[in-house]
């Protein structure tokens, strides 16, 4: 066994869903018969790092949950650039926000380099999950990033899964 990879200093990680509203996800997410108006406060408090997409129905609750929220969480603005008031709206989150452009992003035997936020599908084996967190965190900045699960109801295991060994880890 070869000795766990340590990140550089100041490299951290947060972990969330792709698309939280996805249907298959939400199912197996969410308790059954939550009310929807409850869904954006649950997800902020079961994940460190929640997609802020401007163009979803449900933006404005999960901005409002993620200022409100009992911890740090890691902000994820989806789709660009930040608008002009973006300086505003980091302000009232407690970490700054990290933008996630679509192709910028790492994925598992991608040569992107650089990348803050990364893209996780299910289907791995421990083992390949561990090679696929220390490859994210060996092309990633010494600056905080975000982990986010793809794969619709298969992504709620794959997050406890990396969850668990990210803390085994010791990151």
């Amino acid at each position: 066994m070869t000795a766990p990879f340590v990140p550089p200093e100041g490299f951290s990680i947060s972990l969330g869903f792709a698309d939280p509203w996805d249907a298959a996800l939400a199912t197996a997410f969410y308790p059954e018969g939550m009310p929807p108006e409850w869904q954006a406060n649950y997800l902020v408090l079961m994940t460190d790092a929640v997609v802020l997409n401007p163009t979803s129905a449900a933006f404005a609750e999960v901005w409002t949950a993620c200022r409100e929220a009992p911890k740090p969480v890691q902000g994820v603005w989806y789709g660009g650039d930040l608008p002009a008031d973006a300086a505003d709206l980091s302000v009232s989150l407690p970490l700054p926000l990290l933008t996630w452009v679509t192709g910028q992003e790492w994925t598992p035997g991608a040569s992107v380099h650089g990348a803050t936020i990364g893209l996780l599908a299910p289907g791995l084996s421990p083992r390949a999950l561990r090679d696929a967190l220390e490859a994210f965190a060996r092309q990633a900045p010494a600056a905080p990033c975000a982990l986010l699960f793809t794969g619709g109801a298969a992504a709620v295991p794959l997050l406890d899964q990396t969850r668990t060994l990210i803390e085994l880890l010791g990151w």
